[in-house]
């Protein structure tokens, strides 16, 4: 494959091993300049996540579906 997996294996190469979140499912998203808070669920079990910044990525049938 050569698409987006060059992209998320040389963003992996700078950060800790334990930094990507596999199978979680983010349900809400909060942005201001510096700080992202994600609260998200994997399974039964949800996680609120804070950082400098978010990778969010969405199918593309979703960014060219019509408002509403």
């Amino acid at each position: 494959v050569d698409g987006y997996d060059r992209l998320i294996e040389r963003l992996l190469l700078d950060l800790p091993p334990d930094v990507l979140e596999l199978r979680t499912v983010a349900s809400e998203l909060e942005w201001r300049r510096g700080a992202v808070t994600v609260t998200a669920r994997r399974g039964t079990t949800q996680r609120r996540f804070a950082a400098r910044a978010a990778v969010v990525t969405l199918p593309l049938g979703v960014l060219q579906a019509p408002a509403g």
